[in-house]
């Protein structure tokens, strides 16, 4: 039984995120989300470039939850942080980076975990004159999800999706700017992808705040890190094949290990920098 059942946890965000988060955590926790509409997030950072994100995701996590639980003086706190880009390991494909944070400031407790997924749709378009961008809207998915028109850098309207207020915006700028940019609206209540996401990793740290160490009995006991290196078939030399889960209390040093894969020894040699520098 969660530690949290029937504990009031407070979610630290602006952007309707409770449609993913609110589900899985009051069900899986027993905890009750409360939403609140007046905690701008954005003084962290945003997406559309207003306000520049000067700390790292992690960081940020921590700073927005202990901010609010100062604000609204409540003992627990769920933040949320997302970054887009290249894919960390598919060089060639963008992807969506999410973290999510629940604050026990009781027990000065961060719980946090991640999930990473190619599924976005995350593009920008120039739109000149003439210029069809009947593709870019289908890349984009819109007008299921919005979409940002800026002008020489300047944003022009956030949250677009209608065709007639985008055609609108684009016959009304076009002749005076010359050209125009659309960029896709990565904000979650205008990115139905991106809410996906969030709700798989609300499922994901909801279910790790009910583990428990049993060194402890801190909760939040996962899995941090990927370690050991299989050998190689060929020569036995340590390759890049992980061959542990390293799972860790963040409270205490206690540290569990379990294999990737109990059935396999060795790694493929494709692997090993020395049989295929």
């Amino acid at each position: 039984m969660s530690i949290y059942k029937n504990k009031n946890v407070l979610l630290a965000s602006m952007h309707k995120k409770e449609l993913a988060i609110q589900e899985p955590f009051e069900r899986i926790v027993g905890c009750k989300i409360i939403v609140i509409n007046d905690f701008n997030t954005d003084q962290f950072g945003t997406f559309s470039g207003e306000v520049e994100r000067k700390l790292s995701a992690y960081e940020t996590l921590k700073l927005k939850a202990v901010r609010a639980a100062e604000q609204f003086d409540c003992d627990y706190v769920i933040s949320s942080e997302g970054a887009f880009g290249p894919h960390p390991t598919c060089l060639f494909a963008n992807s969506d980076i999410e973290m999510l944070l629940f604050y026990d400031r009781a027990n000065d407790l961060f719980i946090a975990d991640y999930e990473i997924s190619t599924d976005t749709n995350l593009s920008n378009y120039t739109v000149a004159s003439a210029t069809d961008y009947s593709d870019f809207l289908e890349k984009a998915k819109f007008p299921s999800h919005g979409l940002i028109i800026k002008a020489e850098n300047n944003i022009l309207a956030k949250g677009v999706t209608s065709y007639e207020v985008l055609e609108e915006i684009i016959a009304t700028n076009l002749a005076k700017f010359g050209a125009l940019v659309l960029e896709t609206d990565m904000r979650a209540m205008h990115n139905p992808s991106r809410m996906k996401i969030i709700n798989s990793l609300a499922n994901k740290l909801a279910l790790r705040i009910t583990h428990h160490c049993k060194a402890c009995n801190s909760p939040g006991f996962g899995e941090v890190s990927l370690s050991g290196s299989l050998p190689c078939e060929l020569c036995l030399s340590p390759t890049k094949v992980k061959q542990y889960k390293d799972y860790k209390c963040i409270k205490c040093d206690y540290i569990e290990q379990e294999l990737l894969d109990p059935i396999k020894e060795f790694a493929d040699p494709r692997f090993c920098d020395y049989c295929n520098p």
